[in-house]
């Protein structure tokens, strides 16, 4: 008979992987997602959340203004979120 510590970490053990599942699930979305926004708009958003770039610092790089980075940003945002959101829902 399994004991109530064993129990319990055995549900932790299963919440633990059900994370993972769910992780890796969301990172799969979150990529098809990407891959459907405008070039600009990705390249931004990549500079900005992967490679944590400053909106000054993307602008240098894009050789662009920030106030159109700001607004490739919101573009991208607002399409991921359309995108995203019947997942999403999931976890908040």
């Amino acid at each position: 008979m399994r004991t109530e510590k064993e129990t319990s970490f055995g549900r932790m053990q299963d919440d633990s992987v059900q994370l993972s599942v769910q992780a890796r699930e969301l990172e799969g979305r979150l990529e098809q997602a990407l891959a459907k926004l405008p070039e600009r708009c990705r390249e931004v958003f990549v500079l900005s959340r992967k490679e944590q770039l400053k909106y000054a610092e993307i602008a240098a790089v894009m050789n662009i203004s920030v106030k159109t980075v700001e607004n490739q940003m919101g573009k991208a945002l607002r399409i991921l979120h359309e995108e995203l959101r019947d997942y999403l829902h999931l976890f908040f």
